[in-house]
This record gives C-alpha cells, structure tokens and sequence, in this order.
C-alpha cells in the first residue's frame, strides 16, 4: 500500500513512461500497483524505492510541501507527514549514513518520529526518542536542559538510561533545524549516555544559526531542504 500512495505522488509530476524507464517496470504493471488492482511483493516494493529514490527530484517534492504561514514561519505540516515522501527520504539518509554502523537513531517526541522510525527501518538501529517527561515505571534517565531561542522558559529532555549504551553509535534525526539547540541537546544526551554521535540529519535547516551550534562538535551533518530565515511578522 506504500508502493500506491508513493506512485500516486509522483503521478503528479511524472508520466507512467517515465516511471517505467526508472523503475524497468512496464506502465501497466505500475498502473495497477497505483490503483491497488495488484500488489507488490517486498522485494519488489524495495526494489522500486531505492530505483525511485536514485532518479526522482526528492528535494522538489519535498520543497512543494512547505508552506509559508502569514507570521513569517515554515509550515512542514504536509511534509512530515507524507509517509510514502518519508520512506524515500529514509533511503536517502540511510545511503547517506551507511558507512558510519549506525546503531541507534535517536529524535525528540514528536515530529520528528515518523521519519527516525523509517531511518530506522533501513538500517537495521534501534529507536530512541527523546521526551520532554519521564514516563511512569522507569526509575533511571538521563537528561539535559536547555533553552530554545527566543523563548523563555528551559526544556528538559529526558531518556531512559538504558536506551543507549556505551559505544552505541548513534545518527541523531529531526525534521526541522533552526537555532540548534534541540541538536546539541540530543548530542549531550548521547554523551550523557556515554554513546557516540556519528551523524545529524534534519529533513529541513532554516537560516545558519544552526550552523555555528552544530559545527562546535564536528559532527557529519546533512539536510534534504535549505531554507533562508524568514522575517516574522
């Protein structure tokens, strides 16, 4: 069903013939796979991903779905949410982030999740979402706190201690970056945790005062949009 929902996506910028000169698949077989009258098998569905994630324009799919709002802010909504969207981005960052043996990937409750799970999926890690409260029955975490720009009140993450362990390697995935200070958070708690960071991803970074958090830990990092900082009205 993933297959239907992705190829319905991309019907709306690219012909049936041009998806059978990506995939090797006839138009016919790709029709049906769209209308649900015929399913893929897994190895089929991963094949036609990973073709798809190597031809199609993923950046301008992703770029269609962000809006901009009346106050001046970026609404991912419609993006972060695209399950099919996300399955191709997760190939993408797992091509990426291949060569670094990730063992766990870590993200902030919530928006971040859906995509962190996909990553996941890829590369065979475990998940690890950090949240703003200890959940019941769990009597070891380890924390951080910070303040996120602009705003005056401290967030504290929290994740169980025995989550991540020491030597886990750990690629930590977000959707949005804009100040970096959720990043360094979640790197602190990866050394709280006594784990390593081996990479960042965020599905979009806004402006570059992220840049300068982020570069303090030389970290490999990698973003699918770049957007400008936009003048809040």
């Amino acid at each position: 069903m993933m297959i239907k929902n992705l190829l319905a996506l991309l019907r709306k910028k690219y012909r049936y013939s041009e998806l059978s000169d990506i995939t090797g698949l006839p138009p016919s077989v790709l029709s049906r796979y769209a209308r649900g009258r015929m399913l893929p098998s897994d190895e089929r569905t991963d094949e036609i991903v990973r073709s798809l994630t190597k031809s199609v324009g993923i950046e301008d799919l992703a770029r269609e779905r962000v809006k901009t709002t009346k106050d001046g802010y970026y609404d991912v909504t419609e993006l972060i949410w695209d399950m099919a969207l996300l399955r191709l981005i997760a190939v993408r960052i797992s091509e990426s982030f291949s060569k670094y043996t990730v063992s766990k990937i870590l993200t902030a409750a919530a928006d971040g999740v859906p995509l962190a799970s996909l990553v996941g999926d890829e590369l065979g890690a475990g998940l690890v979402v950090a949240k703003e409260r200890r959940e019941v029955g769990l009597e070891e975490f380890v924390e951080d706190s910070y303040t996120p720009a602009d705003v005056a009140i401290v967030r504290t993450l929290y994740v169980p201690k025995r989550a991540m362990k020491r030597n886990d390697r750990v690629l930590i995935v977000d959707d949005v970056v804009r100040t970096g200070a959720t990043i360094a958070s979640l790197i602190r708690l990866t050394e709280a945790a006594r784990a390593r960071a081996v990479g960042i991803f965020a599905i979009v970074s806004v402006g570059d005062k992220w840049r300068g958090v982020v570069d303090r830990y030389a970290i490999p990092y990698f973003s699918l949009l770049r957007l400008p900082q936009l003048a809040s009205r």
